[in-house]
């Protein structure tokens, strides 16, 4: 039996168009089932109207695309399908079929009943003889916008920010509620603050995403590009000079949870750690053609782990040294950073964890 998380992953891949022919044919099996008739139902419709998963959210277009290649599945596959297959096969896919149209039917009809999603609001008011702009999100999908300064603000839906209409000489103001992510252009002589209740980010030019988390009083600062410094907001205090508390720096890959009701920094690494290019004057993510890769034989531990250290820009300890003379075999570039390490300490039969924004590989080594 496959587990219900297996079919939801399938199923977003299909709709997603990103599938392949064994993970279709894996899917279509499982459904021919007809054990997960519900869950396919439900997963469906959650995708359609859950208001944080737009970049999962199926248009009424594309769901029509897809209900279309259904019908015609039994078709277009007999051409590929081996002939002793083609039989229980073809059951499989009206059988997968019927679910995936009826669902994928329903969805489109409530779609169709919806009200359309409010644009993104701005609103001009003047606040002690300055002239602010307040941006408000009330729609279901992420909307990207450009400030005077050449910067881009992607606005999550729920979140407004506010900023003035003209940045002062000597620095950039923008006010957040909610969520966003950011791209500031660089200004060494113009730094730019975002103000999040009582947070204070303060970049020079980078891209960072700031999150509310309004159940747990938290606020988290990831960064994609860059350095930010974090802090905590002073009244009646200079920004940049006169602060107590400084908070913390981070850097690609790394992120910050200032709990609100404790008032404490907690530094990590982001959820999906991503390979980093170092320029002169900037990090960046590396393009994909530009990744190195990972493929091994009879490779030392030492030399694969200041691999991973240069790519994703994470510092990576060994409980025990002599793990620096283990030998690895295998091809683990398509895999993410935690899947790579998952790989290199099952061949040892070690373990690691997150530590802070390091990483610490514990077990045996090698003599």
């Amino acid at each position: 039996m496959v587990n219900k998380e297996r079919i939801q992953y399938l199923l977003d891949k299909y709709v997603a168009d990103k599938i392949s022919a064994a993970e279709e044919e894996e899917l279509f099996d499982a459904i021919g089932s007809g054990m997960y008739n519900d869950l396919l139902a439900n997963h469906i419709m959650v995708r359609f109207h859950h208001p944080q998963m737009e970049e999962m959210n199926i248009d009424e277009k594309r769901a029509e695309e897809i209900i279309a290649k259904i019908k015609h599945a039994e078709k277009e596959t007999a051409s590929v399908i081996p002939i002793q297959k083609k039989h229980n096969y073809r059951k499989v896919w009206f059988a997968a079929a019927s679910i995936l149209v009826i669902s994928l039917s329903t969805a489109v009809f409530f779609l169709s009943k919806k009200k359309p999603a409010a644009e993104l609001v701005s609103v001009k008011e003047e606040v002690k003889g300055a002239m602010f702009i307040n941006k408000e999100n009330g729609g279901t999908k992420a909307e990207r916008f450009q400030l005077e300064d050449g910067s881009f603000i992607t606005l999550k839906p729920g979140s407004s920010v506010k900023y003035p209409e003209h940045f002062s000489a000597d620095k950039r103001d923008v006010y957040l509620s909610g969520e966003a992510f950011f791209e500031i252009t660089k200004n060494a002589g113009k730094p730019f603050f975002v103000y999040n209740r009582n947070l204070v980010t303060h970049v020079l030019g980078t891209s960072f995403n700031i999150k509310t988390d309004e159940n747990n009083k938290r606020i988290e600062v990831s960064v994609v590009t860059g350095k930010v410094e974090v802090y905590e907001r002073e009244e009646n205090a200079d920004e940049i000079k006169n602060r107590k508390n400084k908070g913390l720096i981070i850097t690609p890959n790394q992120k910050v949870i200032y709990g609100e009701e404790s008032k404490t920094f907690d530094a990590t690494l982001v959820d999906v750690p991503l390979p980093i290019v170092v320029n002169k004057d900037s990090v960046q993510v590396a393009p994909v053609k530009e990744r190195a890769a990972f493929i091994y034989e009879s490779e030392r531990f030492e030399s694969i782990l200041k691999a991973l250290q240069v790519t994703y820009g994470v510092n990576i300890e060994v409980e025990d040294e002599t793990l620096n003379n283990c030998l690895f075999t295998g091809d683990i570039t398509d895999q993410n950073l935690y899947k790579k390490l998952d790989i290199l300490c099952q061949s040892l039969n070690n373990t690691y964890e997150v530590k802070g924004t390091s990483i610490l590989i514990r077990g045996r080594g090698c003599k």
